[in-house]
């Protein structure tokens, strides 16, 4: 966590979808979720490029919809806009 504080990196992970269809899905949900308030306490936010090419932010494990990429990517939540604009062209509200 240190090293994340100090020099505030991008970090490229892999994240399943959601699989309503699959036995671990409540497990699943649970770890993604986990995931996301560890990154939000290290105040960094994930991004996923959904099957239409655009980039969106991740809020909790129902927003990574089957179809989507499995490689994340989180950045510093001051970077959000900008790592958005770069992928997709387009903004996502901060929150």
């Amino acid at each position: 966590a240190g090293t994340l504080s100090r020099y505030r990196p991008p970090i490229i992970c892999e994240v399943l979808p959601l699989d309503p269809d699959r036995p671990d899905n409540g497990e699943r949900r649970l770890k993604i979720n986990a995931l996301l308030s560890l990154a939000a306490e290290l105040d960094y936010r994930m991004l996923s490029m959904g099957a239409d090419g655009q980039l969106s932010a991740v809020r909790e494990a129902d927003d990574l919809v089957l179809g989507s990429e499995p490689d994340r990517l989180m950045v510093p939540s001051s970077d959000l806009d900008h790592m958005v604009a770069l992928g997709s062209g387009t903004r996502v509200a901060p929150g």
